[in-house]
């Protein structure tokens, strides 16, 4: 019969299948972290690496007109014409 041990309470199996998990060690830890977030590491260099060039192209672009580095301030020609 599949559950004589059911009927019978033995509770020497019952012992052996729920055992506490082995503590894990560093290696462990990290595969397992590793294993679960790396999707979510890589989407987010990803987005950190395309953000930053935007950021980069908005900041740095020379709107027509201008000459010379985008935050440069223009100086004043005050000199009389002749």
């Amino acid at each position: 019969m599949a559950r004589e041990h059911l009927l019978l309470n033995v509770e020497n199996e019952e012992d052996t299948l729920h055992q506490a998990p082995a503590p894990m060690t560093r290696r462990q830890k990290w595969k397992n972290w590793w294993y679960y977030h790396k999707f979510h590491l890589l989407v987010g260099l990803v987005a950190i690496v395309i953000g930053g060039y935007l950021i980069y192209g908005v900041i740095t672009e020379v709107k027509p007109g201008r000459r010379g580095r985008p935050f440069e301030r223009r100086k004043r020609d005050l000199s009389f014409p002749k």
